[in-house]
């Protein structure tokens, strides 16, 4: 198990912080948008193919993983398949272009999205090609203002960002965006679950465009 993105808070100062009145706090408070991570997203992987349970038969997912995503935010599980209900999804899904995006809108009750990679599926058999990027929802915001400082008088997150282009995404990757690659091995099962009202994501076609993931939600 490990941190993906350690010392989550820094690195977005770092990445925006490029005048003396940058206050990341203030900007979060002005905002109308909470960041409440330490470190970003968590990657839990193991060494044999395992059966898990991530939701029970209701689809509410299990406290261990809630807490997990409360603290980390984004859960990343490799070598792993669903040990209730099977694993086929209620839908698949795949954006054309990079939008940051939610699943869920306010009035929904199932706020987890739990996208995955079905092992005994004949086309999630292969590694996918395409990666879901995840972004704590300041980051939309500060990404926004960089953009346009029309957005600076924006308060509280929207449902979809169009920002990064594929140059500045690659730089980001791994600093102030996840990225979940689904490039494990033929036959590997991978989850990664995202609370939708603390994290935006996106389909991000690098190295190629591929098949659309298996999504649940969860509440």
């Amino acid at each position: 198990m490990s941190v993906a993105i350690p010392n989550y808070k820094k690195n977005i100062e770092a990445h925006y912080g490029n005048s003396k009145d940058f206050n990341f706090n203030r900007i979060c408070k002005n905002a109308d948008i909470p960041f409440n991570f330490e470190h970003f997203g968590l990657v839990c992987e193991f060494k044999q193919p395992t059966q898990i349970l991530l939701f029970n038969e209701q689809f509410a997912l299990e406290d261990g993983p809630r807490n997990l995503l409360e603290t980390f935010g984004p859960l990343i599980i490799r070598n792993a398949f669903a040990r209730v209900g099977g694993q086929d999804a209620s839908q698949r899904n795949i954006f054309p272009h990079l939008s940051f995006h939610v699943d869920r809108g306010r009035d929904h009750e199932n706020q987890y999205t739990c996208l995955f990679r079905d092992p005994k599926d004949s086309t999630h058999h292969k590694p996918r090609g395409t990666s879901t990027v995840v972004i704590a929802n300041i980051i939309a915001y500060l990404q926004s203002v960089k953009e346009s400082p029309a957005a600076m008088r924006e308060k509280g997150r929207k449902a979809l960002y169009e920002i990064f282009d594929s140059e500045n995404l690659e730089s980001a990757m791994g600093d102030i965006l996840l990225r979940q690659a689904w490039d494990a091995p033929d036959g590997t099962g991978e989850f990664c679950i995202v609370d939708n009202r603390t994290t935006l994501h996106a389909s991000y076609h690098s190295p190629r465009k591929g098949y659309p993931i298996g999504a649940r939600y969860l509440y």
